[in-house]
């Protein structure tokens, strides 16, 4: 009853996340174990070094398990954290009293496949890392700047090229609807990301995008390889079947086209065929492993070697996913630069064309200006106009009307005076007003009411 009671206590614990934990647990267990500690000591010993609340539970719920008799291969199933080969190992080595060499080997295979998955998403980070800023980038400069470049461009009055008017629509379009497109735009491609890669339904559809992708597909086969090997060899030097390891290996890998391949082999293993043949009757098996791998893998079917056979493969392949990262960063590296460089130069293509076409337009009606001008200036000379000049006599008896001023208003300032009956020379008329020479070449305005013009002949 205090075991059932217990049993109803326990809530679900989700093991997403876990991975280390479970790794450094499967390492640390194994030491504890080869060291003499008894098994429920280890792992409560291991639960109080864990920081994880997760894992403090499952180790909690694991101890109680043992402690109530179940075998310990049944209280790792029961806590869903070690994939099906660990079980298996664990199980195999609880009921052949090697425990602790295949918790061991169980710990030495999850470090391995932890090394190799680590391997393909750190050559992967460095070209989402620039798609992501590249998009990002790109969608702050298309809302934010474009709006206001379209406002610019759509001021002047001339025909635009093509790519400009696409910069346009695309400005004008963020720049209404853009508090709504980016978010959704953003949230699409979360989702897109998730089909292709995580959805168990469609995920076959992003990993054949990375198979056939230069340099990435590469990486992908060769840590599948590098993880058959050194897998399928570990499991069979354990004394597992290799109908059963082959079964455990199809249900650990995430990839669509190994897992077929993998199941094929187990069911052609289990009617009696050989390796060769199972090879042979799986159509497109030279793509998943190359003719070297099955010849080396026929060579140790027939010596009865094939343990050690497939964990030289896969040593062989882990030191080539080594030098495939190193290259895929070098393959990478200039193809985002590429990327990123055309959309650049879209933008800088799009808003500099009108500014040439602005100028040029400028320059051609300046010289066709310049064309027009020059021959008006060498048929029609430009003569400056001849002013009417003539000689004037005062006519009244009172100086005081006949007054010279500055300028032709009687509110002006006085300059001078001439006397009745003498004759002076005017250079400019206007209405009521003479400019007439003074002395020591000075000039001023006269009124016409008190002044006559003097004829050529009474000179």
């Amino acid at each position: 009853m205090k075991n059932q009671k217990k049993k109803k206590e326990r809530k679900k614990i989700f093991t997403f996340g876990l991975g280390k934990e479970r790794d450094d647990f499967l390492e640390n267990i194994s030491m504890l174990i080869s060291g003499g500690v008894p098994i429920l000591e280890a792992i409560e010993s291991i639960k109080e070094g864990t920081r994880s609340k997760e894992m403090k539970q499952l180790l909690g719920y694991m101890r109680e398990d043992i402690e109530d008799g179940l075998p310990i291969w049944k209280s790792f199933l029961k806590t869903n954290l070690f994939p099906d080969h660990v079980i298996s190992l664990v199980r195999l080595g609880e009921e052949s009293g090697k425990l602790n060499e295949n918790i061991k080997t169980a710990a030495i295979g999850q470090e391995k496949n932890r090394a190799l998955q680590s391997k393909i998403y750190s050559a992967m980070m460095y070209p989402s890392f620039v798609v992501s800023l590249t998009v990002f980038v790109g969608l702050g400069i298309a809302w934010l700047i474009l709006p206001r470049l379209t406002t610019t461009f759509a001021q002047m009055r001339m025909d635009l090229p093509l790519i400009t008017k696409i910069l346009i629509e695309v400005g004008n379009f963020l720049g209404s609807y853009g508090h709504y497109f980016i978010p959704a735009f953003l949230v699409f491609l979360g989702l897109l990301v998730f089909i292709l890669f995580y959805l168990p339904k469609t995920k076959f559809i992003g990993q054949a995008i990375l198979f056939i992708f230069p340099g990435i597909g590469k990486l992908v086969k060769e840590l599948e390889i590098a993880r058959f090997g050194h897998l399928l060899g570990t499991l069979l030097g354990a004394g597992i079947s290799i109908r059963q390891a082959l079964f455990l290996l199809s249900e650990s890998t995430a990839s669509l086209r190994y897992k077929r391949l993998y199941k094929h082999l187990e069911k052609c293993i289990g009617e009696g065929d050989t390796f060769k043949k199972s090879f042979s009757s799986f159509k497109g098996a030279d793509k998943l492993m190359s003719r070297p791998i099955q010849q080396l893998i026929f060579v140790g079917e027939k010596s009865g070697s094939l343990s050690e056979v497939l964990l030289n493969i896969g040593r062989k392949f882990e030191e080539k996913t080594d030098n495939t990262t190193k290259n895929l960063t070098v393959i990478l590296e200039p193809l985002m630069l590429v990327i990123v460089s055309l959309g650049v130069a879209f933008v800088a293509i799009a808003i500099i064309l009108p500014i040439y076409s602005l100028i040029g337009g400028m320059d051609a009606r300046q010289q066709a200006v310049q064309e027009i001008a020059v021959p008006i200036e060498e048929e029609i000379p430009f003569e400056e106009p001849e002013k009417e000049t003539g000689k004037l006599r005062g006519l009244s008896v009172d100086p005081e009307n006949l007054i010279v001023y500055s300028r032709p208003s009687y509110g002006s300032e006085m300059v001078g005076q001439i006397m009745p009956g003498e004759v002076v020379e005017y250079i400019e008329e206007e209405e009521e007003w003479y400019k007439i020479l003074l002395l020591e070449d000075e000039t001023g305005w006269i009124s016409k009411s008190y002044i006559e013009v003097v004829e050529e002949d009474e000179e």
